[in-house]
């Protein structure tokens, strides 16, 4: 008796537990083993809280952002974009 009492403690409390981490809206959940994947959400997330005034980890969320973006596209960081194609490239 005693002991299905205290699973039942040990799962009241884990359901309490899930209940404030889905109430945070600025937690961020990934199921990814992929670390460039987790990267992105966390750069995005920082992104997305960012105001008129950028911290350094939002100024660093942003350059992530970017550096993932141009692997993405297959630009390493030696990849020389010529100002003209850069400009249909990007709009």
């Amino acid at each position: 008796m005693l002991v299905d009492a205290r699973k039942y403690a040990i799962r009241d409390k884990k359901l309490e537990v899930y209940a404030r981490l889905a109430a945070n809206e600025s937690l961020v959940l990934s199921n990814s083993t992929d670390k460039e994947t987790n990267m992105l959400l966390l750069a995005d997330s920082v992104l997305k809280a960012q105001g008129s005034n950028k911290s350094e980890a939002q100024i660093m969320a942003d350059l992530n952002m970017l550096r993932l973006a141009s692997h993405a596209y297959g630009l390493g960081s030696g990849t020389y974009i010529p100002e003209e194609k850069a400009k249909g490239f990007l709009g």
